[in-house]
């Protein structure tokens, strides 16, 4: 398949068409309409975007994409961008009933010193088929991997970290954990599903520090004594599919009853089902390091069970977890 070669340009923003079946509203009939619908749909949010172009220009990593239009240029893509720019250039195109955008926009082409920002640079393509495409891979997410693959808070966190220069402790300290050979490998791998805000919370609060073996000294965490069952069970926590909602840990209550309902987890063995439900790997992982003390008779009526009794280091099994009798 050969490479498109696509034409960019510098145009005019007063030759630029606002589109008038954009998907954002119904179908306009005129431009100042579609100007209204759009600061409708977005109200504040034009002016946030207003306020970025006029500090920093616009983004030359997404282009304004238009396409012929009589002696104009329809805008496919970009015409929240353009909207804004159009409203900066004249904040008269707003209607009486959105004076404060009004009074922002006017705020804004002052900051200007009155210079209209006059041209703007767009990428021409004249195949709606091929627009369409770009478009439908910008607006509709991730698309397994063809569309733009969005960063979780811990990534965000790394990005900030990186331009900023100021460490985040709790970041370090869960990256250090990434390490550590007696966390299970496969609980490690899972350390991307980790909510930020989640493993936050739970370091923050002393009580929960003091339960994982975690202490703090000169800005950074540190394990006090290596890892121990408690920091492995929420860890297991935090990386499950069902992970840790951010409900049963939000206030310092709750906290305290989740460290209560750990400890009460650690010091009960639980009986696993041998027969009906495969586990992760993470999870056999860490079965296959129990002691196991007692497994039933496979020919009596009862279901088949096995007894963790302990770990090493020994760790709480979620009652719902179950093996085959391989152990997968």
């Amino acid at each position: 398949m050969s490479w498109n070669k696509f034409d960019y340009r510098q145009l005019n923003t007063a030759d630029l068409l606002l589109n008038m079946t954009n998907p954002r509203f119904s179908p306009m009939k005129h431009q100042r309409e579609t100007i209204q619908a759009m600061v409708d749909d977005q109200q504040s949010k034009l002016v946030t975007l207003a306020e970025h172009i006029v500090e920093h220009g616009l983004n030359p990593t997404d282009v304004v994409l238009v396409e012929p239009h009589e002696n104009q240029w329809l805008i496919l893509e970009g015409n929240r961008r353009i909207t804004a720019i159009k409203l900066i250039n004249n904040p008269e195109l707003l209607s009486d009933k959105h004076s404060r955008l009004k009074r922002d926009f006017q705020r804004l082409k002052a900051a200007l010193g009155g210079t209209l920002i006059e041209s703007v640079p767009c990428v021409i393509i004249e195949d709606r088929e091929l627009s369409n495409e770009w478009i439908r891979l910008k607006h509709t997410g991730e698309n397994a991997g063809a569309g733009t693959v969005t960063w979780v808070s811990q990534q965000s966190n790394r990005f900030n970290t990186q331009v900023s220069g100021i460490i985040d402790a709790r970041m370090a300290f869960l990256d250090s954990l990434r390490t550590h050979s007696d966390i299970p490998q496969t609980c490690r791998d899972a350390f991307d599903k980790i909510l930020k805000t989640n493993f936050d919370r739970l370091i923050g609060d002393p009580d929960v520090r003091k339960m994982l073996g975690v202490s703090s000294a000169e800005g950074r965490y540190f394990l006090t004594d290596g890892v121990n069952k408690y920091i492995l069970a929420v860890l297991l926590d935090l990386t499950s599919d069902e992970a840790l909602s951010v409900g049963r840990i939000y206030h310092k209550a709750d906290r305290k009853k989740y460290i209560e309902e750990i400890k009460a987890r650690m010091e009960q063995p639980t009986l696993v089902s041998v027969s009906t439900i495969q586990i992760d790997d993470r999870r056999e992982h860490i079965l296959r390091a129990a002691d196991i003390d007692e497994i039933d008779d496979p020919s009596s009526d009862r279901p088949n069970t096995v007894h963790v009794d302990s770990l090493s280091p020994p760790i709480a099994v979620s009652p719902r977890i179950s093996i085959d009798r391989n152990g997968r």
